[in-house]
């Protein structure tokens, strides 16, 4: 069980996601509980101001959440598959 105390970041819901039970004081304020994941990928605005960025990466999903690249079809299933648990 998780008490959320008055809070406005994402950390409150971050914090909630691995409880069975969430109980939010009156006053408590939270972000989208149904999110599970967001993503900015700032590449094609960047490249329109002529900036390239380059990124280097161990592991085949460690650029997922970068601002800086998209998504694959691949990392795209493979993070449907493990909301899907």
């Amino acid at each position: 069980m998780v008490s959320l105390q008055p809070c406005i970041d994402m950390m409150c819901t971050d914090h909630a996601a691995a409880a069975d039970r969430i109980v939010a004081q009156p006053g408590t304020i939270t972000g989208s509980i149904g999110v599970i994941d967001g993503k900015l990928n700032l590449a094609p605005a960047l490249k329109q101001l002529g900036i390239d960025v380059e990124t280097v990466s161990v592991g085949k999903h460690a650029l997922m959440d970068s601002w800086y690249t998209g998504i694959t079809r691949k990392q795209q299933r493979w993070a449907d598959s493990m909301m899907d648990r």
